[in-house]
């Protein structure tokens, strides 16, 4: 145990750095890893976390030496819950002298009263744990100001620590039955439940509470019940919320047809299965964050990286700071930290048990801030969010429409913005194909997951965990969460059209990259075109097994030889060239894992007039770029309104909205182009309500 107290005011790079004076009167260089509440914080929240003259007692302390000869050694503190506030009673003290005379060790001798008005001044700086803090020491001092569990129970409420706001109010109910602030015990219980989730009790709370006071929190909890019992969303408000800048939303989870269930020969020994049929577009899970960082969030100016020593990778600013958000998280809400502990964390975390129902634990609640339940294990946090944490992605937006179509173009052919890190419960237990029969996409901090394919009870639900074309690229990528690669169909159908023929396949695309694109777009004439681009896609082609259907990377070339004859076509106005058009999309189309139904350039019979033109079995392989198959699908409904084809044209179109709304794509530029909607991260359902944000709901 290494005693010491605060000598100088804290500094922060990634750690809280600060002087401390030990006993003997030698002063020590500290630095505290992942302490609640102060990742990226000001120097008003340092000071009023560790002030000049704080006791602490730290827990096995480790020495770190210098790097070089001119560096100083430091004590390192990975661990928040190794540190031990003390105020100068603490038996830890028993036989401790210091040699040097100490300050006034701080809030040691303030009185309740003034320790309640300091906390005031904290909680209107937004600065929450302090505050709690010095109210928990009033509270110590004189339990019968009721103010002071009031007061408490908002700042926890603020911080999201509803269970320990829902004890301070409960408390105050309790002891103080007759006090006329009971209607604002009752608002703060209330405002706790609603953010457990538990929407049926605080609706009954709110609708007691006087008629002057906010009224809006019962429709809000109607709301939330509709929407975890049916996942009926508001799709659109989803949307336009999630481009908010801290997009934090305001949603129930919503839990389908799936179970969790032991999947043998998967790396947390659990899977996720169907309870029922499902069909494609079902919703299967909403979930919202146990824990969230975003880069709006983040200290402008600040450039922070770590290296991830469980991927062997650097990790940017969020996924940092989600590892301390979710120590907070845990700190304050103790009884839920079985929701992250029972997540898969690698081989050398091993699970008990198949299922996931962790529940809460009754031996831990949170009594005073800084005070941990129970010791943080960080080196599992710091697994489990390796092994489980989701990017949130999102695209700028931009007020002139020109440069959103710019933007759409760079962000198709580059990665998208990658905006934040979360770590969800559930959707964690969800393994991997990269031919998968779901899809997962974010509105902010909540996740959705829906079926891309019809899928039997029993039937495990997978989704993607990256988006690489190239079996070998896949391979390498996964071996973050796995070894041995991916046994789904499309890795099976891959490693079996041969090495040779593989290499060969990325020869080609790399060379048609390089130098094959640029030549096929700034041709001689029209003929070198069409010759340098059809014999890049027999070339490719033959790199694959005959009887092989889903062929990712031949999908994006018939794309870009659809677009090269629609060209022509519409310049020479050549009824041949639109022929081979629609041949190349349609191809496109079945590369990428639709089923073309109805590949006829004539209206058709009165019977298929209302049915798309795709099968509803399947929205597409994963691994493909949805996006080009919906602007694949879009050209096909242009190039039918340019042959006065109104009814293959509307078809067409409405294959694209399915095909958009079930597989939830990001960025389509063909969107954008043709239906004037946002350039934005997804589309989640919504119907025609999403299509209303657009413009007209059909082409003609």
């Amino acid at each position: 145990m290494f005693h010491s107290i605060t000598y100088s005011p804290l500094d922060r790079k990634i750690a809280t750095e600060l002087m401390v004076e030990d006993p003997d009167g030698s002063v020590v260089f500290l630095a505290l890893y992942n302490f609640p509440g102060l990742f990226q914080a000001l120097q008003n929240a340092l000071n009023a976390f560790l002030p000049i003259g704080q006791l602490l007692a730290i827990r096995e302390p480790w020495m770190k030496q210098p790097a070089g000869a001119d560096g100083n050694s430091m004590i390192r503190v990975d661990c928040p819950s190794d540190v031990i506030f003390l105020s100068g009673n603490e038996s830890l003290l028993d036989g401790v002298s210091w040699r040097e005379i100490l300050p006034g060790v701080p809030y040691r001798y303030d009185s309740a009263m003034k320790l309640k008005g300091q906390g005031a001044a904290f909680y209107k700086s937004n600065l929450l744990i302090p505050a709690a803090r010095l109210w928990s020491l009033a509270i110590e001092k004189d339990p019968s100001m009721p103010e002071l569990f009031l007061n408490r129970a908002q700042a926890y409420n603020a911080l999201g620590w509803h269970e320990a706001a829902l004890r301070d109010a409960e408390k105050f109910l309790s002891d103080f039955p007759d006090s006329s602030l009971s209607f604002k015990a009752v608002y703060r219980a209330a405002v706790a439940e609603y953010g457990l989730h538990l929407y049926g009790n605080a609706r009954g709370r709110f609708e007691t509470l006087p008629e002057d006071m906010d009224k809006s929190w019962v429709a809000k909890c109607d709301r939330r019940i509709a929407e975890a019992a049916s996942a009926d969303y508001d799709w659109v408000g989803l949307f336009r919320s999630s481009e908010e800048s801290i997009p934090r939303m305001d949603v129930a989870d919503y839990i389908g047809p799936v179970e969790v269930k032991a999947i043998s020969g998967r790396g947390g020994g659990r899977g996720v299965t169907a309870t029922r049929e499902v069909n494609t577009g079902d919703v299967l899970v909403v979930s919202k964050a146990f824990a969230s960082v975003f880069s709006s969030e983040l200290v402008q100016g600040e450039h922070n990286l770590a290296l991830n020593l469980v991927t062997n990778r650097m990790d940017d600013a969020t996924r940092i700071g989600l590892i301390h958000r979710i120590v907070e998280k845990i700190h304050g809400c103790p009884e839920r930290s079985g929701q992250i502990f029972d997540l898969y964390g690698g081989a050398a975390y091993p699970h008990a048990s198949g299922s996931y129902d962790p529940g809460l634990r009754a031996d831990a609640h949170l009594h005073t801030p800084l005070v941990h339940a129970y010791d943080l294990d960080l080196t599992r946090i710091g697994h489990i969010i390796s092994s489980n944490a989701f990017s949130v992605f999102a695209q700028q937006k931009s007020k002139c429409p020109a440069e959103n179509e710019r933007m759409a173009e760079d962000l198709l052919e580059h990665d998208l913005l990658e905006r934040g890190s979360c770590l969800h419960t559930l959707p964690s237990l969800f393994n991997h194909a990269c031919h998968s029969n779901a899809v997962w996409h974010t509105f902010g901090d909540v996740i959705v997951i829906r079926a891309t394919s019809k899928i039997s009870p029993g039937e495990e639900i997978t989704i993607p965990y990256i988006a690489e074309v190239s079996e070998a690229e896949r391979a390498k990528k996964l071996k973050t969460w796995f070894d041995g690669g991916c046994n789904c169909s499309l890795c099976i159908e891959d490693r079996g059209d041969g090495r040779v023929a593989r290499n060969r396949r990325e020869d080609i695309l790399k060379k048609w990259q390089e130098s094959g694109r640029k030549r096929f777009r700034s041709k001689s004439s029209v003929a070198a075109g069409d010759q340098i681009i059809e014999d890049t896609i027999r070339a490719l082609k033959s790199t694959y097994q005959p009887d092989r259907t889903i062929r990712i990377e031949l999908s994006y070339l018939h794309m870009e030889a659809m677009e090269h004859y629609q060209e022509r076509g519409a310049r020479a106005e050549d009824d041949a060239l639109i022929s081979k058009c629609f041949q190349h999309g349609f191809e496109a189309l079945t590369c990428a894992g639709f089923t073309v139904v109805d590949a006829g350039l004539t209206h058709g019979s009165k019977a298929t007039r209302n049915k798309l033109p795709i099968s509803k079995d399947s929205a597409g392989c994963n691994m493909a770029n949805i996006d080009s198959a919906i602007t694949a699908m879009i050209y096909l409904s242009g190039l039918f309104v340019t042959w006065k084809k109104q009814i293959r044209a509307k078809r067409w179109f409405r294959a694209a909205w399915w095909g958009e709304i079930h597989t939830l794509p990001n960025n389509a530029a063909s969107i954008l182009t043709h239906t004037r909607h946002p350039v934005h991260e997804v589309h989640h359902g919504g119907g025609k309500a999403f299509r209303g944000l657009g413009g007209s709901d059909d082409p003609g």
